[in-house]
């Protein structure tokens, strides 16, 4: 045989070898509807989807459509359910009557202050201690790969608010029940609009301002609209599903697969919170920069929260047995109260920059390698 057909076949082989694996590759759609460079595609969806595609050698790829051009915010659930995109991302609060339990642990959104720590104890609760949790996942059509947090929500309004009497009257977004419930105890009126529709809210005067954290001055372009940010510090979001998969796909997925995903889930949860967390830095050290002042609220607005969260326990537990049908709550609360304090002692004195993959790898081993990638989600 001469050089010249050993070449033509060994090209032959390899233009074979490339056709056989295009067919055998899979691009799968994942839907965000937050803008591109939000964290939760820059640390949740890309960090996640890049890994599996690696760590399957290019037999699942992922086609990323963000900005809400597939599905929004208050769709994403029947969107996964229906098979119009393999994965999402779910704002379980948005949906209290679909998923309670979840909304009960985002309901105690006040505990913990290291995002990282809330994320691994939102998730590890989620997914392997809140067997209802899972029921709720399953009746919509979905599985859920895990929670992600953001950092401390601040109060973001168009005139200053330092004082009790300050904040009366003001329309703010509320993100969930805990801050509508603290708006109202303060003399504001909570407003339950999506975050994607914040600015727009805002710049029509539909509001005076949001809860959110310090990092959607820019990732949204708040300063804009907004010059003033009290520094609060009420609580994280955290009933965050920012890696939902589809039931139909889910199902579709050989075991391997299943646990390329699994494998991968705490590097995107995790990396959705490093990425909140990057964000309201750069957004606080940029902040003065685009006219926004940071205040520090007086004592009669810290009076008024204390007094607002010294009952607030009492007040989750009368609305989840009379609003979300949980009989007894008090077990699932005090069991994600222990996680959080869990994580935070797990993750103390570590760097989210230096010690990042320890804290994935920590996760990973703690709560995604007891999940049998067989009988997850089934």
């Amino acid at each position: 045989m001469t050089y010249q057909s050993k070449t033509l076949i060994a090209l032959a082989s390899a233009a074979f070898l490339a056709t056989s694996l295009a067919a055998t590759a899979k691009e799968v759609t994942f839907a965000a509807w937050l803008p591109p460079k939000h964290p939760t595609v820059v640390g949740g969806a890309e960090t996640f989807t890049k890994g599996v595609t690696a760590d399957s050698n290019g037999e699942m790829t992922f086609k990323l459509i963000t900005g809400g051009a597939l599905l929004g915010a208050k769709d994403t659930v029947n969107g996964l359910a229906d098979g119009l995109a393999a994965m999402g991302q779910v704002a379980f609060s948005y949906y209290p009557a679909e998923f309670p339990h979840s909304t009960l642990a985002g309901e105690m959104a006040i505990l913990g202050s290291n995002p990282l720590a809330i994320a691994a104890a939102t998730t590890e609760f989620s997914l392997l201690a809140c067997a209802p949790c899972q029921a709720e996942y399953k009746a919509a059509g979905i599985v859920s790969l895990g929670n992600a947090s953001t950092g401390a929500y601040e109060l973001v309004t168009v005139k200053p608010v330092v004082s009790a009497d300050d904040i009366k009257g003001m329309k703010i977004r509320a993100p969930g029940l805990l801050w509508e419930r603290w708006l109202e105890s303060v003399g504001a009126v909570p407003v339950s609009v999506p975050s994607s529709e914040m600015y727009e809210s805002i710049s029509r005067g539909q509001l005076d301002g949001t809860m959110t954290p310090l990092g959607s001055l820019k990732s949204m372009s708040l300063w804009d609209e907004t010059k003033y940010v009290t520094q609060i510090g009420l609580g994280s979001f955290r009933s965050w599903g920012v890696l939902g998969v589809s039931e139909l796909h889910w199902v579709e997925l050989s075991d391997d697969m299943r646990r390329i995903y699994l494998n991968n889930a705490a590097a995107g949860i995790l990396g959705t919170s490093k990425a909140y967390m990057a964000k309201d830095t750069v957004a606080r050290d940029e902040s003065a920069d685009k006219g926004v002042e940071i205040l520090q609220p007086g004592d009669t607005l810290l009076a008024a929260t204390d007094t607002f969260l010294q009952a607030d326990r009492a007040t989750i537990i009368a609305n989840a047995k009379s609003a979300m049908g949980i009989a007894e709550p008090e077990p699932f609360m005090d069991t994600y109260a222990a996680l959080i304090i869990k994580w935070e002692e797990k993750f103390a004195g570590l760097s989210v920059d230096d010690d990042f993959d320890k804290m994935v790898n920590m996760l990973t081993e703690e709560v995604y390698n007891k999940l049998d990638a067989a009988t997850y989600g089934q």
